[in-house]
């Protein structure tokens, strides 16, 4: 990487960081709870339509920046800048414990599972355009990627419908990547979220991620060139699983929402579905990134 490269890259970053996530993510702080409060989602609010336009405004955001980044520097930083607009959308919205306190509620753990499914399956789109746009300057930077890669490799929506259609789980195939990084993030995520403080539950998506994107680059074929789709679609599955953890291990009715309000929810119930996106976008590539040193370090 170039001096200059390295300057417009940091310059992305902090341009995403300090400046389009905290305007992007100002819909999501306008939200209201049935109480006149901010503890609302996309879905649990009072206004759907609200709550729908405040989660497309920082979707877009993330998408032009990591678009951004790149094309002008490479997939991975490109990523990483979307998440860092993510992860305004994920500071701005409710916790687990504040949104049990304003709904006095379990059957609002539904919405939150199907938030989550619609967002994770959001990212995944989002993160192979943002990976395909940036594949060709990462190609130009990487001679051992422009041997192995094909054209069809480089096609990143090819390689996801591709992966979608596999039925086998055959080692150094994308379903092993895929549960790999299931197993992975999970435990990652439980470790960390002890605490529905958004700071904590923010940082636990975000080692999710780097936990998914690590260990699915290593169960991979070491031929196959690097990609974020397994990761994304392991960490999709842990936003549509994540709120009815919950359920499953706190009961339902009121015994559930005393569990949140005091913060003793199941550790994977406790991150919100931005916190899952916002996490997948910033460690996945850096997840990928560790995998790959630590291969060439080994080998060295």
């Amino acid at each position: 990487m170039t001096q200059a490269t390295g300057v417009i890259k940091w310059t992305i970053y902090l341009a995403a960081l300090l400046a389009v996530g905290p305007l992007a993510a100002a819909p999501m702080a306008a939200l209201r709870d049935a109480t006149g409060g901010t503890d609302a989602t996309i879905l649990v609010g009072t206004s759907l339509p609200a709550g729908l336009l405040a989660g497309i405004v920082p979707l877009l955001a993330a998408a032009a920046v990591g678009l951004l980044g790149a094309r002008l520097v490479s997939p991975k930083p490109g990523m990483v800048a979307a998440g860092l607009v993510l992860c305004w959308a994920a500071w701005r919205s409710a916790g687990i414990d504040g949104l049990m306190r304003a709904t006095r509620s379990a059957a609002s753990i539904w919405p939150l599972a199907i938030e989550g499914a619609i967002l994770g399956v959001i990212g995944i789109a989002l993160g192979a355009i943002v990976w395909q746009a940036g594949t060709r300057h990462a190609q130009h930077d990487d001679a051992k990627r422009r041997a192995t890669t094909t054209p069809a490799d480089a096609n990143a929506t090819l390689a996801l419908l591709r992966m979608t259609s596999l039925a086998s789980a055959a080692k150094g195939g994308p379903i092993a990547a895929i549960g790999a990084a299931l197993v992975a993030a999970g435990l990652g995520a439980w470790l960390l979220a002890q605490d529905p403080l958004k700071g904590q539950t923010i940082a636990a998506g975000v080692l999710a991620g780097i936990a998914a994107g690590g260990f699915s680059r290593a169960v991979a074929s070491r031929e196959a060139p690097p990609t974020p789709i397994p990761a994304l679609i392991a960490m999709a599955l842990l936003a549509l699983i994540g709120p009815i953890t919950a359920i499953v291990f706190g009961g339902g009715g009121s015994r559930l929402v005393v569990q949140a309000i005091q913060g003793d929810a199941f550790p994977l119930a406790m991150l919100m579905p931005f916190d899952w996106l916002a996490g997948a976008f910033w460690g996945i590539p850096i997840g990928l990134s560790w995998a790959d040193s630590m291969v060439e370090s080994h080998e060295k």
